[in-house]
């Protein structure tokens, strides 16, 4: 069972492949990315690898040890009015 917070405007659930454009749009500026641990994402396909290394990483069932698989803060919230992920 993949872990997922919803509440009544907002759902928090773990990174897709899909949240790609939408993470590179914030993840390709310097502003933003000055006080990350990574640089701007130069392209897209940089945030997909990115995405891949932590959908490895993220506990994503009930029950997972998170110091099995890493310590991963990449999650996703979406506004349920607008059905699409915001940050």
């Amino acid at each position: 069972m993949i872990v997922t917070i919803e509440t009544e405007r907002l759902i928090i659930r773990p990174v897709v492949p899909d949240d790609a454009e939408t993470i590179f749009r914030w993840a390709s500026d310097p502003e933003v990315t000055k006080y990350m641990i990574y640089s701007p994402h130069p392209n897209v396909q940089s945030t997909r690898a990115w995405l891949e290394i932590m959908r490895m990483k993220i506990p994503m069932t009930l029950g997972s040890n998170p110091r099995k698989r890493g310590n991963s803060s990449a999650w996703a919230e979406s506004c349920i009015t607008k059905k699409r992920m915001s940050g």
